[in-house]
This record gives C-alpha cells, structure tokens and sequence, in this order.
C-alpha cells in the first residue's frame, strides 16, 4: 500500500510555515499526493460563499457603546474582514445589546451595514434571536411585557407526623398560590405505596397562601403535603448561568412565546427582513439558543456578572416540577383525567398508577412545549422566509429530557436544521457525548431536515486545546451527522494559515460527505418513555430505585450505541411515533430517510403501544432485539412475547446485528473511539474516519466494496495513499481520513 509518512507531513507544515497558503488552500502537490478541491469549487474561500464552510457567532462587534456610527461602521467593517481572514464562510449575529437592545434605530443601522458588508465580501449570514442566552426572554424585556408569562414551578412542601401530634405548613415567603394540599395515612409498605387519589383529608387552598394544619387522630403516621406554584427563577438556570440573571418565560404558555417573536422576530422582519433568504436576500436562517422549561434547580454557586432581574436567595428550594397556566387544563383534556388529585405521583411512587401519571404529566408538557414555541416560531418562520435553527438545553444525558425539554423528536422535527452544542473540543469527550449528534441527526433524517447545526468551542477547556484536537473534535461531529459548524472558537486559538487549514479541512470534509444515503443499518430506540415514567424531583421521599430504574434504562441505550459505533457501524435513533407510523417492506424499515435493517430496543418500560408497534413490525420482516437485564426482565419477556429476540450481553448483540457482514470496513479488532461514517451514491461508496483518541491505529483492514480506496487526507486537502482489502490502516492520534471508493473522486 502508499500511505502518507511523517515526512510529507512535516514538508506540508513547513509549507504552512512559509507562508504557502492561499486562502485557506493548500498549494502543496508533491509526488503522487493530489490535491483536492475545497468548499467553494476549488477557489479560495476569499472569492465566493461556501456553503459547507464555518460560521463565526459575533453578538457584538468590538466598538464602544457610544462610538460615533461612522466609527461602529469601521470597527464592524475590521472585524468582518480579519474573519474572513481566518477562513470563515460567514457569521452569526443580531442587532447589537451594547444600546437598549432591540430598540436602538443607530445600532439597527449598523446591522444593515454588516449585512451589506457581507454581501459584497460574499459573506454567508445567520441571525441570533437573543441577548445571550436563553433564547425566549429578549434581553428581559418579554417577562417585563406582563408577569404572566414567566416561567413556573410546582414545589411540594412535606412534613411527616405521628399519631396523635399536631403539625402545620405555613405558606412560604417568595411563592404564589396554593395549589393543593392533603394528608394521607402511611400504609404498612411506607410512603412510596401510599394511593394518592385516597388521602386521609383534602385542604381548600386552591389560589390562597394558607397555613395548612392537621391533627393526627388517626392512630398512624400521617404524610401532610402541600402544592405550591411559584416563579420559577431563583435556583434554576435562569438565575444561574454564564451569561445574565433574569426571569425566563414559560415556554409552555402560547401567548409569552407570541410576545417574544413581536418584541423580536416581528423587529428582525421590520428593520431586515427583505434580506431573509425567503424573500431573495443573504440571510439563511435564525439561530435560538437553548430554550428550556427551568425543570430543576441547577448551578448552585454561579452568578453571573450581569443581574437583569434581581433574586432574593432567601427563598427556600422546595423540589420543584415544572408548572403554567396551560398545564391541568391541557392534562385533562389530553388524558382524561383531573391532575389535581393525583400531584402526589409527581414526586414519588413505584406502582403503575404512579408511572402512568408521570408519564403523561411529562408527555403533556411535551405537547405544549412543541405547540407553543417550536410550533409558532416554525410557522412565524415560513410565513416570511427565514429558515428556522438553534439547539436546546442539556441534550446530552437523556435521564434530564423530561425535566427541560421532553422528546426530541416532537420539538426539534420543527426546525429547518436542527442543532446541538459541543462545549468541549477534545474528541474523547466528543466521543463521550455521541448520544447528542446522533439523536438530533436523526431527528432531522426522520423529517426530512437535509442538516444539522452545531454551536461549537472549546468553552469547558478555557478555550485552550492543540490544533489536532481542535480540528478532529468537528470532523468526528461532522462523522456523527453534523455538517453545519457555528463557531465560538477564540479568533487568536491558532495562527491565521492553522486556521484557514482548519476551516478548509471542515468545509472540504462536509463538502465531500454531502452526497449520497447514509448506511445505518440498525434503529436504536430512545427510550424517553422510561424516563418519564421513573423521573421525580430529589425531594427526600423518593425512592432511589426510581433513579437507579432511569440509570439502567440509560446505560443500556449507551452500551448498545457503542456496541455499534465502536465496530465501525451506524444507526439511527427511532422515537415510538416513528415505530408506530413506518413502514416495513422486504426486511427494510423506512420513516422519512431513515431505512434500517434490524432494531435495537434498550432495557426500557413497555407500553402496549410500544408492543403493539414491535409486533406489527416482526410480522413484516423486521428483526427486532430487546436487552434483558434484571431491572427490566418483565418488559423483555413482554417484548419478546410481541416477537423480539433478548440479548443480555453486547457480545450477543454483535452477533445477532451481523456488524462485520453490514459495516462499511472491518477491522482485526475493533476499535471503540474510531468513527466511520459511510455515504453510498452513484459514485460509489466514501467513508470518513475519525480517531478521537490521543493514541494510534493500526490495524489490519477489509473493504466492503471491489477495488481499492483513496486515502484523502482533511487537514493536508490531498489524497495521501492508496488502501486494499488486507493492507494496514494507520491513523495517527487525532487523525481523520476519507477513503473513496472505486468511482469517488477527490
């Protein structure tokens, strides 16, 4: 086999030394290497937009607040041009919040000015939808509008009494309302078996600030318990964050989310909307950024430097679920059943009645989430041409799903490009957080969304990571099913030719991945019921089998999608609608453009949908395989009762999938932090490997297709080597490579 040497690579870097660079391509072309053609056919990314190139997140531009216009115009006019130095393909920004955000006439004169800026200099251009972050507040000013619309919270108040002692709760400073209240008698089995629609008393408290007060005459212990609502801000991250105190809407209520687009997208529209892309101009989309429901308390100890609004940490932090005016009314009509009487199940129990409560209680904050903010930004967003982006908050640990943000697929299938974030640029703890470009890439494959977003940096490293690193942690991304980078990197994180290197390898690699259907042979199901049905706030009642049911469930997701990518092979993840609605032809299910050969179920809870789904499916051909584990033996049995095979072990799950006959390369041994993502078109087959590990590979290697494979190189923008069926795959640490098949071109 040719493979590239450490020697062409340190005459490459010699060449960057030199200064040998243009426009972020690399002139080198020595030997049998081949250069390649970057994201913009081959010009330099100076000369025209690139489609696949990075984006750089600018939310102010570097000129004093009050500056004189023409001085502002200047400093912009600067900054737009060392960006486009560095390599970029563009930016993303919003009027600036250096001058009453959203209301000053000189600041929204300045964005013109970038925006014409960058048409000539053939800038692409997003907007960002808030003063930092999260999206929702507009700088404060929606929460302002009317009280009303602010994030809240239902907290439980408990206290646990004897016979024959008397006990009150008393109303709480810095709350709103009484909810309701009961006492129940403590059964033999303890609180977690206590039937919540047959308590002991019931309180009127409904809209008062009471005490509550009980005599235990009953002979047994008694649990008095009272719900409370309240502004769900001090102790939750609207009050801790990195970015600015202030109170956050409820994203569940419909007319707080229609403020926010009057007070911001209506703004956007009135001052540059005929530059929407809809409506013929630069403008591709709109960015929002890690809207939530404030779901539990979090970041205790971090204060922001900035205070919108100011918080009294005197308030005491009850355990909290989240909470609107929209939620009894929606619940009942939804489940059929009142809420009010069974609150209690919020916060604990273990029956089935306890989990079913949970789960539509966390299904309906779902429903009005997904109608009130993706729903009506995505309609806002058609009506006038602007492309619909942005990510949501804590994507990475699906335990945390119900509690911010609820199924993935129903909110985020509402997006022109759904997004993420990745905080942190070393690939292994890229490699760690797969779970999130895997879910959200298969969101946008499921509807269609031809790409995925991610907001990208080395934040959680203070920005400090070698260039190696900084480049393989957006391909393995971009290997995961990003293809669209918003970047926070420091503009001084790597000399100006690193960067241009840096920009060209991620536009060229998208560029060259962008053709054809992705293999994903397996579907993965995500589990979001299970969460739901276990999840209940840290209250001092709960029983901690709830958790650990939740930390079985998650694991088990996790094992299997490293069973597979660790082998070199790709799946999809598949959400219980998808299931329900695909179809099954010949062995193959299909939903949008997923098209999958066998599905994994995790150790999940089954319902009789999820049941009935699977049964429907093994009937029509679909290989279906279910985890057992001690935690979850009942719900297999079930599954395998609807026509699932069990596996108990990764090493039987391997077996049963096939991976060596159906991954796009097989290696002597299979290599877990070595993604390979495989794209099959007309021209052939092309696969992107990315080592996220600081170590080698070398390995013996077999190609799933005739012929041999070019090895193109990303970083040196040339086809290095050649590589057969038998020969030795060498990656170095860090190292990311395409090999293209017979007919592929570099």
């Amino acid at each position: 086999m040719r493979f590239f040497c450490a020697e062409a690579q340190q005459r490459f870097h010699e060449k960057l030394k030199k200064g040998l660079v243009i426009g972020g391509k690399s002139c080198y072309n020595s030997g049998e290497m081949k250069t390649g053609q970057n994201g913009s056919g081959g010009r330099s990314l100076t000369m025209s937009k690139n489609p696949f190139g990075a984006l750089r997140l600018i939310h102010d531009f570097p000129y004093e607040a009050q500056a004189a216009i023409e001085e502002k115009k200047r400093v912009a006019a600067e900054t737009l041009k060392m960006i486009q130095g560095l390599g970029y393909a563009g930016i993303v920004t919003n009027v600036s919040a250096k001058n009453n955000y959203l209301q000053d006439e000189e600041e929204w004169e300045v964005l013109r000015f970038v925006l014409e800026q960058c048409g000539r200099m053939d800038l692409r251009v997003w907007l960002y939808d808030e003063k930092g972050y999260p999206s929702g507040g507009a700088g404060g000013q929606t929460v302002a509008e009317d009280r009303s619309y602010e994030a809240r919270a239902l907290v439980l108040l408990h206290r646990l009494v004897q016979p024959g002692e008397t006990a009150e709760l008393a109303f709480p400073h810095g709350h709103t309302r009484g909810i309701a209240a009961y006492a129940y008698l403590v059964p033999d089995e303890g609180i977690q078996a206590i039937h919540a629609e047959s308590p002991y008393r019931t309180y009127a408290v409904r809209d008062t600030q009471e005490k509550i007060t009980v005599v235990n005459e009953s002979g047994r212990e008694l649990l008095l318990v009272y719900f409370i609502e309240k502004p769900f801000y001090e102790g939750a991250h609207a009050q801790h964050n990195v970015c600015e105190s202030r109170r956050y809407i409820d994203v569940s209520n419909k007319k707080a989310v229609a403020a926010f687009l009057r007070n911001t997208y209506q703004k956007y529209t009135d001052h540059v909307g005929d530059q929407f892309t809809g409506n013929g101009g630069g403008i591709e989309a709109i960015f929002t950024d890690e809207p939530s429901y404030m779901g539990k308390y979090i970041n205790a100890g971090l204060y922001p430097d900035d205070v919108y609004d100011p918080f009294d940490d005197t308030i005491a932090l009850y355990p909290p679920v989240n909470w609107g005016p929209d939620v009894e009314r929606a619940f009942e009509e939804k489940r059929g059943y009142a809420l009010a009487p069974v609150l209690l199940y919020l916060f604990l129990g273990k029956s089935e009645r306890a989990k079913q409560v949970r789960r539509d209680f966390y299904q309906t904050l779902t429903d009005l989430y997904e109608a009130s903010f993706f729903m009506q930004i995505a309609e806002y967003c058609k009506e006038h041409g602007l492309p619909f982006s942005g990510h949501i908050l804590l994507e990475d640990d699906i335990r945390l799903h119900p509690v911010f943000e609820g199924n993935f697929f129903s909110l985020l299938r509402h997006m022109t490009y759904p997004g993420i974030d990745m905080l942190s640029s070393v690939p292994e703890k890229n490699w760690a957080d797969a779970f999130t470009p895997k879910l959200v890439s298969s969101v946008a494959a499921a509807y269609g969304r031809k790409h995925v977003m991610s907001e990208s940096s080395a934040h959680v490293e203070g920005g400090k990571v070698s260039k190696e690193q900084m480049l393989a942690a957006p391909l393995l991304q971009l290997a995961l099913g990003v293809d669209i980078f918003t970047s926070y990197y420091l503009d001084t994180a790597q000399p100006q030719p690193d960067f241009q290197v840096w920009n060209r390898a991620i536009s060229g690699t998208a560029e060259r991945m962008a053709a054809g259907r992705l293999r994903t042979p397996y579907a993965l199901y995500y589990p979001i019921e299970t969460m739901n049905a276990y999840y209940v706030p840290e209250n001092g009642l709960g029983d901690p089998a709830l958790q650990k049911m939740m930390d079985a469930s998650a694991d088990s997701m996790s094992e299997a999608m490293y069973t597979i990518l660790g082998h070199q092979s790709d799946f999809r993840f598949v959400d219980l609608e998808i299931l329900q609605k695909g179809t099954c032809e010949q062995g193959s299910f299909r939903f949008g453009d997923i098209a999958v050969q066998a599905l994994v179920l995790p150790a999940c809870e089954t319902g009789e949908a999820l049941l009935k789904a699977v049964e429907r499916l093994v009937k029509e051909g679909l290989p279906v395989y279910a985890q057992d584990c001690e935690a979850f033996h009942a719900h297999c049995t079930a599954l395998c009762g609807a026509g699932a095979k069990a596996f108990r072990t990764q090493r039987e799950l391997v077996e049963l999938l096939e991976i060596p006959s159906r991954a796009p390369i097989v290696l002597a041994e299979p290599q877990p932090m070595l993604m390979a993502m495989c794209k099959e078109g007309e021209e052939g087959a092309r696969v992107l490997l990315v080592n996220s590990k600081d170590s080698a590979v070398r390995q013996e290697i077999t190609l799933h297709f005739a012929g041999q494979a070019e090895v193109y190189s990303p970083r040196m923008d040339a086809v290095i080597g050649t590589l057969r069926s038998g020969d030795i795959l060498q990656l170095q640490p860090y190292e990311a490579v395409i090999l293209l098949g017979p007919g592929c071109k570099a």
